[in-house]
């Protein structure tokens, strides 16, 4: 994490914005996209495990030096910014932070489009809305253009609350983990979005994304992707989402069953202060929520996801 500003008041040379016009109307390449997304989300992870929320997240505040390292600046929206009145053509979703009341539960604060809709609807910000306002970055590395916008603030906050991204822009090269975790950062409900920015880095360092060609969404083959290196994460609520991807994906294991098959029943003893859903089905449909749990190919295992108290993931 870097602060904007140096001893004498000025930006420190960074080398460039995220924000900066890019060279062609086009994403990023999908290895300088995840690399970047790996290095925001760990300074998100470094805030959060402070108990500080960004809440601004946003191009304009991610610098990028002459070697490649990724600088995130104003952490936390240290002041408060009027909105200042501008030209009729100034482009208002990279409108200033929009600060009405003050930094608190019941007012509108962040950038229009890259606030979340909680924010937009003056609600309290937690970790969540951060990882909204990482989907809307990473969706615009990958697609050069933003989630949500309009011709004004208003028409972008109207956006943010009823409106989709536009998913087909979405380059057919870009793997379908990666596709599910842009859509899964960027769900309006916060209760069905990624609560914990450690999921988020492990699906982009994870086995799913190294080495390894995944389909696409139409079905065509990726090329490999490669990064650094991948890190193992302590936590299971990591793996949470790998097994969400498979459920979406609709895996389907094809063998010739014994004729006489029996039925495998589990039964599961879960800690106090975990809670499961119940009523669920394996094979999700087209757009709904995938199932709390997997079973093994073999039929001798599962993965349950649980929910504490808090609202955090637990496998």
């Amino acid at each position: 994490m870097l602060a904007q500003g140096s001893a004498q008041g000025s930006r420190q040379d960074v080398g460039r914005v995220l924000s900066d016009p890019p060279k062609q109307d086009a994403g990023l390449h999908i290895t300088d996209a995840l690399s970047f997304a790996r290095q925001i989300a760990d300074a998100l992870q470094a805030a959060h495990e402070k108990a500080i929320v960004d809440r601004d997240l946003k191009p304009a505040n991610i610098a990028i030096t002459h070697e490649g390292q990724v600088k995130v600046l104003d952490f936390g929206l240290a002041k408060a910014v009027e909105v200042a009145g501008g030209a009729a053509d100034a482009d208002l979703t990279q409108s200033p932070t929009l600060t009405f009341g003050g930094t608190r539960a019941g007012v509108i604060l962040g950038t229009a489009a890259y606030m979340s809709p909680e924010q937009a609807k003056g609600r309290a910000a937690d970790r969540r809305s951060d990882v909204w306002a990482f989907g809307c970055v990473l969706y615009e590395m990958l697609t050069g253009t933003r989630a949500f916008g309009g011709d004004d603030i208003s028409d972008t906050l109207a956006a943010v609350l009823l409106r989709e991204p536009d998913w087909a822009a979405i380059p057919p090269s870009v793997p379908a983990a990666i596709r599910t975790l842009v859509r899964r950062c960027l769900e309006k409900d916060r209760k069905r979005r990624i609560a914990d920015i450690s999921t988020v880095l492990f699906v982009i360092d994870g086995p799913a994304m190294v080495g390894t060609a995944l389909p696409t969404e139409a079905g065509q083959a990726a090329g490999p992707v490669t990064l650094a290196k991948a890190r193992p994460y302590g936590w299971a609520v990591a793996g949470v989402f790998l097994l969400t991807t498979i459920a979406l994906g609709a895996v389907t294991f094809v063998r010739r069953a014994p004729v006489d098959a029996q039925t495998t029943r589990f039964v599961v003893s879960l800690p106090d202060g975990l809670n499961v859903t119940t009523n669920f089905a394996l094979t999700a449909a087209p757009g709904a929520s995938p199932a709390p749990l997997t079973i093994s190919p073999d039929g001798r295992r599962i993965a349950l996801l649980a929910n504490t108290t808090t609202g955090r993931s637990r496998l």
